[in-house]
């Protein structure tokens, strides 16, 4: 098990949700993607031809 200080915690989440608000890094996600080096979320009920990848990745940081 890790343990991080909570600022530590707080200072991580802030510099990765402001990579996934990123237009160049969502397309790079995207592209990625495409390439099949990453996997498509899959969810029955939830899934759309319209969700970006940045909305995928935050779905999946969510429900996690």
């Amino acid at each position: 098990m890790i343990h991080i200080p909570a600022s530590g915690f707080i200072y991580m989440a802030s510099i990765i949700k402001s990579m996934l608000e990123n237009p160049c890094i969502n397309k790079e996600f995207e592209k990625l993607i495409a390439a099949d080096l990453l996997p498509i979320l899959q969810n029955e009920t939830n899934m759309t031809e319209n969700f970006t990848a940045l909305h995928l990745i935050k779905k999946q940081i969510i429900e996690e």
